[in-house]
């Protein structure tokens, strides 16, 4: 593991918790003798509210990163799903347009034609509309084949598609993890 030249500390304390305590002088001292950026957060009951914010703001930067893994996860997934998907699937990848505006997470192609018989978005969203997904996907996919009624959608939310369009394959982490636990035990 690389440790970046100036790290930050997130110190998540609590005064009802021992093992903060015990460890809060080690804490300090890493803070003080290794970082240059520390985040020391209120160890007060008042100010317990601005901890919350603390942690909501770090968690959203952490969903701001997340995507590029999601949809290497999710592509993943519908590997291990591929002739379930299509019995001559040939490759399953991203696809994107001259410039990056348009992209889809996932196409899997089939046959010695490599003919696209599923797009697929990943979002990381704990709750994806399903219906809104599958207009903006198939607008896209329009792009790559004329034939996007024959196509089959896949959409990918940390928690839940609400309303996906009938047929689609509805993909969430519970999923995408429980699949790569049974290839393992294969």
């Amino acid at each position: 593991m690389t440790i970046p030249e100036n790290p930050t500390i997130l110190e998540v304390w609590a005064p009802w918790c021992a093992e903060c305590k015990a460890m809060q002088p080690s804490v300090d001292s890493i803070s003080a003798e290794r970082f240059a950026v520390g985040l020391q957060l209120p160890r007060t009951r008042e100010d317990w509210q601005a901890k919350r914010r603390a942690v909501d703001a770090v968690m959203a930067g952490i969903d701001d990163h997340m995507g590029a893994c999601w949809e290497d996860a999710f592509r993943d997934h519908l590997r291990l799903r591929a002739a379930e998907i299509h019995p001559q699937t040939v490759a399953i990848g991203p696809w994107w347009c001259a410039g990056g505006q348009d992209e889809i997470d996932a196409v899997v192609l089939a046959g010695r034609e490599r003919t696209p018989v599923l797009v697929g978005e990943a979002t990381w969203a704990r709750t994806v509309n399903g219906g809104r997904t599958a207009a903006r996907l198939m607008a896209k996919a329009r792009q790559i084949t004329v034939d996007v009624e024959d196509l089959r959608l896949a959409i990918c939310a940390r928690a839940q598609v609400v309303d996906p369009p009938q047929g689609t394959l509805a993909v969430t982490a519970e999923d995408v993890f429980a699949a790569v636990q049974d290839a393992s035990r294969t």
